[in-house]
């Protein structure tokens, strides 16, 4: 019988360097190559312990929306106030910014987030979507987390606007006394959409964080253990200040003593010299038998560990360490400007991406209301202005109206602005506006008027040239008197 053949073992290759002399590269070798990425996904349960119980898992999340709506928001509508004024207040009676924020909040901790619109069309189904032209009132709004609204449709059309994103959502809203909501079917446009850490199709469709399918993943998953090693390094400096100075006794014969069952007499002694510490402050030993002294721990390099991890965390959280941490910067010179700067650019950036876009859309569906302040008619210009972060004191506001004051008067020099222009650009809000907005028809008509006037005095000048033979000679302008002779 012939024996069967032996397998061929596979031919294992590796890219990259291999040092065959110190072994760098070599997986056997290498601590380093033995290093592997792994897929440890956190589901709702722990997220939410995490926002919950950790305080610096907490400001991770709340710093950049208290932020961003810091100063609040100012919707516009060009060339009408009292729309601008009315829009203003519906904000306020739906409490817009407080809506905004904590979807902000809860799509950080937990991949995602909705605001469900309360726009009555006159639709009863819900599950149809959304007719913006027939919008008597926008009521209410509620805000659910990526675990009470899952989607459970998505556009497959690739060749249609919002490819592989959600048509359909299920509600399953949590009700304080009542459990769980009976499951309702919600269109997607009925919603305002706020969409987790950038995942690709592929994540979207497994079950992350254990949440449900359709949903990002949370800022946590990336420094939830970071934070971790935080709170773990702080536990352990408290361990250490704990055991800070620690009292030691040497007692000669202390080990025969305790074989000896003398453990009651060895107590007894140890009392006895707690008891003179405290009446006399002094210890009194056996000059032959007994020796006491204080062992104290050493701390050098603790802080600046500490500091280092400290750092760890605000780069993996995107947020600058004496903004995460609310700690002054050490150092000569070091006054924290150029993090704020770097904080408040950040800021800017996640106003303009993340709240931007639902805001206008919510102000939209406002103004397309029958009840609405523009009584349903769209203006042809709206949106939404953030206030600067960066407040300054009185004198800073003077040397900017200073240097935006010179600026305006060599525009005005120029012709590239009238008077009228820089009055309403800077004075008729209600308070200072420091852009300068020109009223581009307005510059047109006065380029054609003073080019007309031009035309005229050249006319003029021919006229009198062809009369006199030559124009009349400009009247002599007095100079500086001559100096006198020997002066």
């Amino acid at each position: 019988m012939s024996k069967p053949k032996k397998k061929a073992m596979p031919e294992v290759t590796t890219d990259g360097f291999i040092n065959v002399l110190t072994g760098l590269g070599d997986v056997a070798k290498d601590k380093r190559e033995n290093a592997t990425l792994q897929l440890d996904l956190m589901n709702y349960d722990a997220l939410a312990l995490l926002y919950r119980t950790q305080a610096m898992a907490a400001r991770v999340v709340n710093l950049p929306p208290d932020n961003m709506f810091r100063e609040g928001f100012e919707p516009t509508v060009k060339d009408d106030e009292e729309a601008e004024e009315e829009l203003s207040e519906r904000c306020e009676e739906l409490c817009v910014e407080e809506k905004i924020v904590t979807a902000l909040k809860w799509k950080r901790a937990y991949g995602g987030a909705v605001i469900l619109i309360g726009a009555n069309d006159g639709k009863a189904d819900l599950s149809q979507p959304l007719n913006e032209e027939n919008i008597k009132s926008v009521d209410f709004l509620t805000v659910f987390d990526a675990k009470e609204a899952m989607p459970i449709e998505w556009e497959i059309n690739p060749l249609k606007k919002g490819f592989a994103e959600p048509t359909m959502f299920e509600l399953n809203p949590h009700i304080l006394g009542n459990g769980i909501a009976p499951l309702q079917r919600v269109h997607a446009s009925r919603f305002l959409v706020f969409q987790g850490e950038l995942a690709n199709r592929r994540q979207l469709t497994e079950s992350a964080q254990g949440v449900a399918r359709g949903w990002a993943d949370s800022v946590y998953q990336r420094i939830a253990r970071g934070i971790r090693d935080y709170d773990q390094t702080w536990a352990g400096i408290n361990s250490l200040m704990a055991d800070f100075s620690q009292s030691v006794y040497k007692i000669k014969g202390l080990a025969a003593a305790l074989l000896s069952d003398k453990d009651k007499t060895i107590k007894r002694r140890f009392q006895m010299i707690n008891a003179g510490r405290s009446i006399i402050q002094a210890t009194i030993l056996d000059a032959e038998n007994e020796e006491f002294n204080r062992e104290t721990t050493t701390l050098s390099g603790v802080a600046d560990v500490q500091r280092e991890n400290m750092n760890h965390v605000a780069a993996e959280a995107g947020i600058p360490t004496t903004v995460l941490f609310g700690i002054s910067p050490g150092g000569l010179n070091a006054t924290g400007e150029s993090d704020l700067n770097i904080w408040y650019d950040m800021v800017r950036a996640m106003q303009r991406k993340e709240a931007t876009p639902p805001l206008k859309r919510l102000l939209k569906l406002i103004l397309l209301s029958k009840e609405g302040p523009t009584s349903g008619k769209l203006p042809d210009k709206f949106g939404v202005k953030f206030p600067s972060l960066q407040q300054q004191n009185p004198k800073e506001q003077a040397e900017t109206r200073q240097i935006i004051a010179q600026t305006d008067q060599l525009y005005l020099n120029m012709g590239a602005a009238s008077a009228e222009d820089i009055v309403n650009s800077h004075f008729s809000g209600k308070e200072f506006n420091p852009e300068l907005d020109v009223d581009l028809d307005a510059l047109e008509e006065r380029e054609a008027v003073a080019g007309e006037m031009r035309e005229v005095e050249a006319e003029a000048t021919k006229a009198n040239f062809e009369e006199h033979g030559q124009p009349t000679p400009p009247k002599p302008v007095a100079g500086p008197p001559k100096p006198k002779p020997g002066a």
